[in-house]
């Protein structure tokens, strides 16, 4: 049940991050500012040359390929961030094998260059979440573990890569993450540091009649915040996505000896993720598996992280034409709390909302995953 609460999250989050689907896999950005009003739509539909030209698909070629050439220029640069992210998009959209060894070989080059850098370690550690002959996680874990000490994410990212028949390891390692006094990931600054570089393609304008198909097509206003937007989430949700089942695993109705550790890892996940995943996955555990004097406040944080997740996914159509770089530049639940906020939107939910499946609304009300236990219970008073 706690597994399948954090696979829901993730879908939520899904909803919001991946273009629709007669739009995915697409490259990158934009120079201009918003277009002019929207011709009538007919003007867009006849198949015409003039039609062709209007199409945001050829616009997305267009710029993939100024995007490529802009990437390949920066990994001559001194920047390890600017490297990773340029050799990184040359992957995505690498379309042949020797594209793709070209954009192996610039990524080996950008992870040499930022040896010292969290971020680059970071990424070098989700796209080899386990040994291999071809691939080990182990030095990047271990210089992440130098770099950040204090951050949990890192203790939590070595301990999805441990051997699993290992449980004193893992029970080091859960220990090790419980006395950090931070919660970060990195996904958040990948994508920042993604729009920052998106932004900066000298990329084909958006004329007026290519900016009218662009929101129904795509999802995203015909701006250039909006087009950014619709380009960027296609790279940044290539990137891998913790998931940390090794931790639903070892906190699920942990052990006594275990027990303070998982409460007081999972207690800062709760408190500092700014992803809906990480945060609905601890808090979910917290609730049903570690029950103690402070259980009601955890299930009524789950009751609000809920509302939040179902808002944040009914909300994605209005985010992608309103808001489409919000949640990249400053993170998935802040960016989302902050909008609701400016625009005059509840931040919380009624007293005596409940979500709609039956799981989850046993869980708030009881601390069990046994819906037919919720029956005779109600929401108390708060």
């Amino acid at each position: 049940m706690l597994a399948g609460c954090a696979i829901l999250a993730v879908i939520g989050l899904r909803l919001l991050s991946s273009p629709p689907a007669q739009a995915r896999g697409a490259g990158v950005a934009v120079r201009d500012s918003a277009a002019p009003e929207s011709p009538p739509a007919t003007a867009v539909h006849a198949a015409t040359p003039a039609a062709a030209a209007c199409d945001p698909g050829v616009w997305i070629d267009q710029y993939r390929e100024a995007s490529e050439a802009y990437a390949r220029g920066l990994l001559t640069q001194p920047d390890a961030r600017a490297r990773l992210i340029a050799a990184s998009l040359l992957g995505h959209y690498a379309d042949d094998t020797e594209a793709r060894i070209q954009a192996a070989a610039a990524y080996a080059d950008a992870v040499r260059f930022g040896a010292d850098d969290p971020l680059v370690r970071w990424v070098e550690a989700l796209r080899c979440p386990a040994a291999s002959a071809d691939c080990d996680p182990g030095p990047a874990l271990r210089r992440l573990q130098q770099l950040e000490p204090d951050n949990a994410a890192v203790w939590l990212l070595a301990l999805q890569a441990r051997n699993r028949d290992d449980a004193a390891a893992a029970d080091a390692v859960l220990q090790r993450a419980a006395s950090a006094r931070q919660y970060r990931l990195f996904n958040t600054e990948y994508a920042q540091e993604t729009t920052q570089l998106l932004l900066r393609v000298p990329g084909p304008a958006i004329g007026a009649c290519t900016a009218a198909r662009m929101r129904p097509e795509t999802g995203f206003a015909g701006t250039q915040a909006g087009a950014i937007g619709f380009l960027a989430q296609d790279f940044v949700s290539a990137l891998p996505t913790p998931v940390f089942t090794e931790l639903s695993e070892l906190c699920a109705q942990p052990p006594p000896r275990r027990r303070q550790a998982c409460i007081d890892v999972l207690s800062r996940m709760a408190t500092d993720a700014d992803d809906v995943a990480s945060r609905g996955l601890a808090t979910a555990l917290l609730v049903g598996s570690i029950p103690d004097d402070s259980d009601a406040l955890w299930r009524e944080r789950l009751r609000r992280h809920r509302w939040l997740a179902l808002r944040l996914s009914e909300s994605a159509d209005r985010l992608r034409a309103e808001q489409p770089l919000r949640l990249l530049r400053e993170g998935e639940i802040p960016g989302f709390e902050s909008w609701l906020a400016e625009t005059g939107q509840a931040g919380i939910p009624p007293l005596d909302w409940l979500p709609p499946d039956p799981g989850s609304r046993a869980l708030i009300l009881t601390g069990r995953a046994d819906s037919g236990a919720a029956d005779g219970y109600r929401l108390a008073p708060r």
